[in-house]
């Protein structure tokens, strides 16, 4: 860390209780005889705050950290300071309980804005009066609803140095407190692409009935599932349309029902996936009650609202109460991020008009930039590209989300497919070293395994979220990686994490040679199975032997890459004797298939499906004579099929092992179940899409329709249909091997470290007519072994 002549330390409010759901706020002034040209503001905090130098905002993070690392984010702000009086302002939330987007902790804060001060007894605290704590969760994931008094609230006089209330000194956490000894590193990431939209267009305009005593009395998101809607008169909301217009033409107005005191519910779509937060500002009088609710789309049953709460889980509940104060206020989350499509307003207890000013949301996401393309003579495929992208750009913040509305959360699992797919349409950037940087820092000493979520929770919990799989996909995830980017210092870095993965799992190798599934273990692979009564957990199968079989030969390549010693005694000895037990168990040399063992519906039986023989392919120790039969089983649709995430192994085996007929039996799946989605209306990827259950009738309703690892597609495009693939790191050689199937034209560009690799490709009747633009210091490999230098060339292929 920069030296500093005020070194910041952690503080917390004194009167801290440890009870969940807790926020202050943080103030400190001082003076400036002179403006510094230059000025660093370093913050971070447990969980996530905002911070305020003269009153505006000049930061919103940290980005998440791990039980073991905390990050720190860096802002110039010599633009905000002046000369004289200065007011440096901060609101800090935690959870204090175990979520997955931070570890369990008080609320804290660490400020230096460097030689000028730092976080210490001068600062004053006050616990935010305003935010009841004792709250359901907003969902489990994320943490709790927000339910907000604003009667209560400072407004932003304090943001000034207008303190109301009680403020006190700060507890100074002491460096032997678990926080203060935590690593504190420099996030590293570029700064978040943020931009404010109004809605696209509002729906679901209804009038509230009076509502009955039990309804009243439900948690908010249980009423807004209850409350009784009716068409709205006309009368009671005038000019809603300029609500999303920017500015705003003139302001809408909700008038009041003061006979019978009938809300009012309306839907503002905001037409995209959004993450980030919302911003209402109103004149209403005192008492009126709002409920927000988000969501993806309206209740299909009922047509009328969001859904707010699902009976699959107790701790969905979708909603966030604001009590409003007589005059002017600003509803929408204070701190921490919300994801939806589509807002519900939810207005109740108001006896005068209420004034809409303006509806925003405001845009958090990764800055990634469009490097990779594709375009197709069938223009489907050139929409499902831009499906894909677009879902990948909706589920990335500070890293890798699964989805923005219902967890938010870095699930390392999904990484196998959001790293490969990114790097193919945005190339490398600094959220793939943050991606391993935060799961491998979360390594469990007793066994060496990768926790699923990041960061993971503690106790019980944590055990059952140790995915044996996942452990596994990390070592193809770098490598991927490594192969696409060249970067050396990374893998480096991750080879002692890799090793004690392997080491962890010779513990629960059995004397026949095969890995054993502990009971307390989710031995997830693919909702493919578990949506439809199939686990793995503790049943023995075939796939994690050959996923282990993957991992013990890349770890010896990656070594031998960093010319490392691996620390592990003949690999490739240990290889061939699981392969033979792996065959042993659960080869069916007459059929030609893989029999894994399962539970079905709690009960042991026999299962053979698509994803082991591609695992097997990919692993290079499928039996030579199976192949071909392999092959065919990865696209026989009468055996279980994987949902859309780890369709990937498929598509990657295909592109690997299969010939253009398997090829275009692969492109009929993508044209199939994710051209469906597109016809379903969405602009972004389900969460589940291949089943019965799809879209939102996964999971109970609460499926999610923007999910990043379903986008393995980009890959599939660039690695089978452009047929550019990576054969030593960093693209220095490459494939150039295109496939056009049923095309009759096809062109992308492939991110490089060099620059970008781009590719036209025409049917012609002498065959194909191929352009090709070769990056400097790069070269390509044609089928006929022909090798293009640098440059642009017109080849026949």
């Amino acid at each position: 860390m920069p030296s500093s002549p005020f070194p910041a330390s952690w503080i917390a409010p004194a009167d801290q209780d440890n009870k969940p759901n807790a926020t202050f706020r943080a103030y400190r002034s001082f003076s400036l005889e002179d403006v510094p040209a230059q000025a660093l503001l370093q913050v971070s905090a447990q969980a996530l705050c905002r911070v305020f130098l003269n009153g505006q905002e000049v930061l919103n993070g940290p980005s998440r950290g791990t039980a073991a690392l905390q990050f720190r984010e860096s802002v110039p702000v010599a633009p905000f300071l002046r000369k004289g009086l200065n007011h440096l302002a901060a609101i800090v939330h935690s959870p204090v309980t175990e979520n997955f987007l931070a570890p369990p902790g008080e609320p804290a804060l660490w400020v230096e804005l460097e030689g000028i001060l730092g976080t210490d007894a001068q600062w004053r605290l006050q616990q935010a009066p305003e935010i009841r704590r004792e709250v359901p969760f907003h969902t489990f994931q994320t943490g709790y609803m927000e339910w907000r008094d604003l009667t209560q609230a400072p407004g932003d006089a304090w943001l000034l140095g207008e303190l109301p209330g009680e403020w006190l000194p700060p507890r100074v956490l002491p460096p032997t407190h678990p926080l203060a000894r935590k690593l504190l590193l420099e996030t590293g990431l570029p700064p978040q692409h943020r931009e404010s939209i109004p809605p696209l267009r509002l729906l679901a305009l209804r009038q509230i009935e009076p509502v009955p005593p039990e309804v009243e009395a439900l948690s908010p998101a249980r009423l807004v599932n209850a409350l009784p809607l009716s068409p709205l008169p006309e009368g009671r909301l005038l000019h809603p349309e300029s609500l999303c217009s920017s500015p705003p033409t003139q302001e809408a107005l909700l008038l009041p029902d003061p006979q019978e005191n009938r809300g009012l519910s309306l839907v503002l779509d905001w037409g995209q996936e959004a993450i980030g937060r919302l911003e209402v500002l109103l004149d209403a009088p005192a008492g009126t009650v709002v409920d927000v609710t988000y969501g993806e789309e309206l209740w299909r049953e009922k047509g009328d609202r969001l859904p707010a709460a699902f009976a699959c889980n107790e701790h969905y509940n979708f909603t966030d109460r604001y009590l409003l104060r007589e005059g002017e206020n600003r509803l929408g989350n204070l701190v921490w991020e919300r994801g939806c499509r589509m807002t519900q307003l939810t207005f109740r207890h108001f006896s005068r008009p209420i004034r809409l000013h303006s509806a925003r949301f405001h845009l958090h996401r990764y800055p990634f930039q469009e490097r990779g393309s594709f375009q197709a003579s069938d223009p489907l495929l050139s929409q499902i590209w831009s499906l894909c992208r677009r879902t990948l750009e909706s589920c990335a913040t500070d890293i890798f989300l699964d989805c923005p509305w219902r967890e938010r959360a870095f699930w390392v699992n999904d990484l196998l497919v959001e790293s490969a797919a990114s790097l193919a349409a945005f190339g490398a950037s600094p959220i793939h070293q943050r991606a391993f940087q935060l799961a491998f820092s979360q390594q469990r000493p007793q066994d060496g395994m990768i926790p699923g979520v990041c960061p993971a929770p503690e106790g019980d919990l944590r055990k059952s979220l140790v995915l044996l799989p996942t452990n596994f996909f990390l070592f193809q995830t770098l490598h991927h990686y490594y192969m696409a980017t060249g970067d050396k210092a990374t893998v480096a870095s991750s080879l002692p994490h890799l090793r004690k993965i392997l080491e962890g799992f010779d513990a629960l190798t059995g004397e026949d040679g095969l890995v054993k599934v502990p009971p307390e273990v989710w031995n997830f692979y693919d909702w493919g199975y578990d949506l439809y009564g199939y686990s793995f957990s503790p049943a023995q199968e075939s796939m994690l032997q050959y996923l282990r079989m993957t991992a013990e030969k890349l770890y010896l390549a990656l070594c031998r890459e960093c010319q490392t010693d691996p620390q592990r005694e003949n690999i490739p000895a240990r290889v061939q004797r699981i392969r033979a037990a792996t065959e042993a168990a659960f080869l069916d040399r007459k059929r030609g298939v893989l029999v894994d063992n399962v539970l079905y519906q709690g009960k042991p039986g026999k299962l053979v499906s698509q994803l082991p023989h591609a695992l097997a392919l990919l692993s290079g120790e499928a039996p030579p004579e199976c192949r071909q039969s392999f092959l065919q089983a990865i696209h026989n649709p009468d055996l279980l099929s994987p949902d859309l995430y780890l369709h990937a192994p498929i598509f990657q085996a295909t592109a690997t092992w299969g010939s253009e007929k398997d090829k275009a039996k692969a492109l009929a799946r993508i044209r199939t179940y994710w051209g469906d989605c597109l016809k379903a209306g969405y602009d972004t990827l389900y969460e589940a899409g291949v089943g019965s259950l799809r879209g939102k009738e996964a999971y109970g309703g609460a499926g999610s329709l923007c999910h990043g690892f379903g986008t393995s597609p980009l890959c599939f495009f660039s690695e089978a249909l452009l047929g550019i693939q990576p054969q030593k790191p960093g693209f220095q050689e490459f494939t150039l091997r295109p496939a056009l199937l049923d095309l009759t034209s096809l062109e992308g560009r492939v991110p490089t470290p060099q620059g970008e690799i781009q590719l036209q490709c025409q049917r012609t009747p002498e065959g194909i007519q191929a352009e090709v633009t070769v990056p400097p210091d790069t070269t390509a490999l044609l089928p006929q072994g022909t090798r293009l230098p640098p440059g642009k060339h017109t080849v026949r292929l």
